[in-house]
């Protein structure tokens, strides 16, 4: 049984660079895939049941992390870090790894990969409470299961 804590997104500075940087404070991730399909049932078949067919095939990464954690952030993202890259306006290479080591920043095996672009950036600060924030990342193009 693998704990949440020890997976963690890497992202990197642009689209071209290997993914170092943790997000710092995460709180949750989620990798979420889904397909489109259209149906090619014809009037040649005899079934009564609708045949579907992939036609294709997106996915979206969905992060939350505290805006100020006290903790240690060098070799990790932050909501400033995530600004630059909401303003730049491109894709970045992501990746969702196993992780040991202090702080659990050590990369032990990398579960999926690929290229996205961050859409949504939301900062919650409700009174009395910590300030945490929500990043979006639509895919670009393929990923790659494991390494």
């Amino acid at each position: 049984m693998t704990k949440g804590q020890l997976i963690r997104l890497f992202l990197s500075n642009d689209n071209s660079a290997t993914p170092t940087n943790v997000i710092a404070a995460a709180k949750q991730l989620t990798l979420h895939v889904s397909c489109n399909v259209e149906s090619y049932t014809t009037k040649d078949l005899d079934s009564d049941f609708d045949l579907q067919e992939v036609t294709g095939i997106n996915y979206d990464i969905r992060t939350s992390a505290l805006v100020r954690s006290g903790q240690d952030v060098s070799g990790g993202d932050d909501l400033n870090s995530l600004e630059t890259l909401f303003q730049n306006g491109t894709p970045v290479r992501w990746e969702i790894d196993n992780v040991k080591g202090a702080n659990n920043r050590t990369k032990n095996g990398t579960i999926v990969s690929g290229l996205a672009l961050l859409t949504n950036l939301t900062i919650n600060s409700a009174n009395r409470q910590l300030a945490t924030y929500e990043a979006q990342f639509v895919g670009v193009g393929d990923y790659m299961v494991g390494s």
